[in-house]
């Protein structure tokens, strides 16, 4: 929502967009090959772009476009310079959503699914054997940063880097060597048996989607809904304002984390984002 208000204030200026670093206009493409199923697009600005800085067709050094953004790209009807036509939000606009590999001084390259980029803008310019458009200028603008998606990664990767949790025999129960956090066979189960699922290029795996989404669901101990009760009582009261009060959608996140074996809690990015384990009971919490 607030990418769409930054855009539509900027209707009757967008040169602050570019300014901000947020936006970039008149981008000449280039078809650059493939990765795997999708294909490869190097973004530079165009010989006759107007709105070039400076430095001619190096892109503006405050641009904040990083490697993993998610970024809309948008068709410039009437070519350079025309920023003032329509925008990513107008129903008339021409548009693909992209994603940024690789960032230089003079580009930005990026990876799109298959057949998406011709199939909203036509041949890129340089495709001979199509006779693409050499007019052909487009507008990108920065709609999701690469923040949220190297959490989430560097979050999955704490979780399944956890060894499995050993059982040891009962006579060995007293043993007092420290307790490590592990890995919940419940969550190992999760993301073995559901990796590739819907892809027809993974084999079909053999899995009950709703006996594995009860399991996740089961309180992760026999006490969990009472612990959780007084928890919930604790935070309302807040004592000494021991912290800053939660709103509604952060206490229902809270209590839903309390009262399920798994918890995926998904918001802006912020100082409080963590992964906990729970070794006792086994349940992870992503925040």
């Amino acid at each position: 929502m607030e990418v769409i208000e930054r855009i539509e204030a900027s209707r009757h200026n967008p040169l602050t967009l570019e300014d901000s670093g947020q936006a970039l206009f008149d981008m000449y493409p280039q078809r650059r090959g493939n990765i795997f199923a999708e294909e490869v697009y190097r973004l530079l600005k165009a010989k006759d772009a107007s709105t070039s800085h400076k430095d001619g067709q190096r892109l503006p050094s405050n641009n904040q476009f990083s490697r993993n953004d998610v970024i809309i790209l948008t068709r410039q009807p009437k070519g350079s310079g025309d920023i003032f036509g329509v925008v990513p939000t107008d129903r008339s606009a021409t548009t693909c959503e992209a994603r940024v590999i690789n960032t230089g001084p003079t580009y930005v390259d990026i990876a799109i699914p298959s057949g998406t980029f011709e199939a909203a803008f036509g041949p890129a310019p340089n495709d001979r054997n199509k006779k693409g458009d050499a007019g052909m200028r487009l507008r990108i603008d920065r709609f999701f940063s690469s923040i949220p998606y190297n959490r989430m990664l560097s979050a999955i990767g704490q979780v399944t880097s956890l060894p499995e949790k050993i059982v040891p025999p009962k006579k060995e129960t007293m043993d007092s060597t420290p307790k490590r956090p592990s890995l919940d066979p419940v969550l190992k189960e999760v993301i073995v048996s559901t990796y590739g699922y819907g892809d027809d290029s993974y084999p079909s795996p053999d899995v009950d989607l709703n006996a594995l989404s009860k399991k996740l669901a089961k309180p992760p101990l026999k006490a969990s809904v009472r612990l959780a009760s007084e928890v919930m009582s604790f935070i309302s009261m807040n004592p000494r304002r021991m912290f800053s009060p939660y709103n509604p959608p952060q206490l229902t996140a809270i209590n839903a984390a309390l009262t399920r074996r798994f918890t995926m809690i998904q918001g802006p990015p912020g100082t409080g984002s963590k992964c906990f384990s729970h070794e006792d009971s086994g349940d992870i919490i992503l925040l």
